[in-house]
């Protein structure tokens, strides 16, 4: 039974040592069964369409906030102020903040003004409140509609699909959507949906160690992009000219990042541009990278430092020649 499955998924290894042989003989086929889905579900980017043209995800808040506090000494023991001490509970920070992940995909945008087509998927982890929550809210917003993927399905304002299974809620506008999300989960590939995307692979490297993360696909939408600009560079030459010196069309993805690490508090932005890109802004803007020794003038004491830094990922190869930035124009005027 449903509940069975549930209760056996929650057991450990070491509670399995102790049932009878028989008794899990007996349950083996019963969990097999158990859609494969719910065993893992993993990176939540991989159930997401390939062709998703923005895509944004939240992972493991509490373990990344809960870092964060033990770096600057608010767990544990705590620190004293006064003659009061000041210390975090580890419980608190889990049961606020213990999600497993969630995420967002918008995969269509419509030119007419209307509501974009899109997909969201959340995994509550161990937070039961917010799983019996959604259990109990989701049938009440709307009617049943035909289960997908063997789970039940509520339809709600007759344009938001919501599937409940054993660890996710998956909600889209589009049954069509969710077919898709749980067919990838079952298959369980690593590069499947969004990771499956080539030309997003610099974007989507930059989740690692994300606490919240977003990627704009520019690919699906430049012919849009494009026939709009267009049209505008004909009525203007300044906007033309705006153009020309940006090179939008070079444009792959714009990707940024929130990371919480025992290091602080770090935001990354990424603009992923053709190879041979004329996007003489960026160029002009291009700036040294921050190395060992620019971070090692900072005083050890500091409670907090900011740095900004605008570069290419990586070093140009030996032999290939650069592109100019606005410093070069400096050492080229004065000589050094």
């Amino acid at each position: 039974p449903p509940r069975f499955l549930m209760f056996s998924r929650s057991l450990s290894r070491r509670s399995w040592a102790l049932l009878s042989p028989a008794l899990i003989l007996a349950s083996a086929p019963l969990v097999m069964a158990a859609p494969q889905a719910d065993m893992d579900a993993g990176d939540l980017a991989r159930l997401m369409p390939e062709d998703s043209i923005f895509y944004a995800e939240l992972d493991a808040p509490g373990d990344r906030v809960g870092v964060l506090l033990n770096k600057l000494g608010l767990m544990g023991d705590g620190i004293q102020i006064g003659d009061r001490r000041l210390a975090i509970s580890p419980l608190l920070v889990n049961e606020l903040l213990g999600l497993s992940g969630a995420a967002v995909a918008v995969t269509s945008l419509d030119m007419a003004g209307g509501p974009p087509g899109g997909i969201a998927i959340l995994d509550p982890g161990n937070l039961d409140i917010i799983r019996g929550l959604l259990e109990t809210v989701v049938p009440a917003g709307g009617p049943s509609t035909d289960d997908i993927g063997g789970h039940p399905t509520y339809i709600i304002e007759n344009q938001l699909w919501v599937t409940l299974t054993d660890q996710l809620v998956i909600a889209a506008t589009s049954p069509k959507l969710i077919t898709g999300a749980l067919e990838r989960l079952v298959s369980g590939a690593k590069d499947s949906g969004l990771l499956g995307n080539d030309g997003l692979e610099k974007s989507l490297a930059l989740r690692n160690g994300s606490l919240l993360y977003f990627c704009v696909n520019v690919e699906p939408i430049m012919p849009q992009i494009m026939m709009g600009l267009t049209m505008v560079a004909s009525q203007d030459p300044g906007a033309a000219a705006v153009m020309d010196m940006l090179d939008p069309e070079s444009t792959r993805a714009l990707a940024g990042r929130v990371s919480l690490t025992g290091e602080g508090i770090g935001v990354d932005l990424m603009l992923d541009l053709d190879e041979d890109h004329h996007n003489l802004a960026f160029d002009l803007l291009n700036m040294p990278s921050l190395s060992a020794e620019t971070l090692s003038s900072v005083p050890a004491g500091a409670a907090a430092f900011v740095a900004l830094s605008l570069n290419p990922v990586g070093q140009v190869p030996a032999g290939e020649p650069g592109r100019v930035s606005a410093m070069d124009l400096g050492r080229a005027l004065f000589g050094n």
